[in-house]
């Protein structure tokens, strides 16, 4: 298990933030498997989204989220540590 911060972000609206985050997640996981980067590229395109007003603005495109991750640099995973039962 990991964990992810998120990108400090002023948000405007969250409304659709959600969605985008499960979208974009499950684009990235289907298409390479890997879940950090499926998590890093989610949570990008969710802080774009909240900057916007309303449910249908602001959704990013991939270049847009790829472009979003090179200024604001990679997130950063911490492993989470589970108890055997």
């Amino acid at each position: 298990s990991f964990y992810a911060s998120p990108y400090p972000t002023k948000p405007v609206d969250t409304t659709g933030a959600g969605d985008v985050f499960s979208a974009v997640f499950d684009r990235f996981y289907i298409a390479t498997g890997d879940p950090k980067l499926s998590c890093e590229r989610a949570l990008a395109a969710s802080s774009i989204k909240i900057r916007y007003e309303g449910a249908k603005n602001g959704v990013p495109t991939i270049s847009g989220i790829e472009s979003f991750i090179r200024e604001n640099g990679p997130v950063n995973f911490m492993t989470m540590k589970t108890s055997k039962s």
